[in-house]
């Protein structure tokens, strides 16, 4: 199941972005359609949980920054400024409105506050001798890697065998790097980690 956690974590959001317009699709039907927002807003905080969790360092793995944060985050801020003028906008024209409004109000702030608290897109997992990092799908059996190299745009993992897998697109600064390093250390002491952010 974890094997597959990225792409569940993405078809799930992307099927929470399609439950706004069976909401609204489904107006005639109060029920249907509530409890569609309903499950809009309870992804929402649940999204804002991890995220504050995850600051609070209650997390068993590490993030890192990519080229596309901050286009996620952008995307989220707009979106929640949109719902939100939209819904404001729909309690002041339409009057039997005035509670998808409320509703629609509640997760324009929420995706909104998503948005402004956006967490780095990359992610680094070390759990009972198995690497997981974002940009490859299978995991990585740490015995048999001998070393990674970590630059700026993109992380270098050697095996034993001298074959190497990269992970690109990334925007990794001196900090992120260090955390790598750490963390990598921490997990297992038979990989030698190289830092050429510095």
């Amino acid at each position: 199941m974890k094997k597959y956690k990225d792409d569940i974590k993405t078809i799930f959001e992307v099927l929470t972005y399609g439950l706004i317009y069976m909401s609204i699709s489904t107006i005639e039907n109060p029920i249907v359609s509530y409890s569609f927002l309903g499950l809009w807003i309870v992804y929402w905080i649940y999204n804002l949980y991890s995220k504050i969790q995850y600051r609070k360092g209650k997390a068993d793995y590490i993030l890192f920054p990519t080229q596309n944060d901050k286009y996620y985050k952008t995307t989220s801020i707009t979106l929640g400024i949109i719902v939100v003028l939209l819904s404001i906008a729909g309690i002041s024209w339409i009057k039997s409105f005035h509670y998808y409004g409320i509703i629609g109000i509640t997760i324009g702030l929420l995706v909104l506050v998503n948005g402004l608290a956006d967490l780095p897109k990359g992610m680094l997992q070390v759990k009972t001798n198995e690497l997981n990092i974002s940009g490859i799908k299978n995991k990585i059996d740490m015995r048999q890697l001998k070393e990674i190299s970590i630059y700026k745009e993109r992380v270098l993992l050697t095996n034993y065998d001298n074959e190497t897998q990269r992970v690109d697109n990334l925007d990794i600064d001196t900090d992120a790097a260090k955390r790598i390093v750490s963390y990598i250390s921490e997990s297992t002491a038979d990989v030698k980690t190289i830092n050429n952010v510095q």
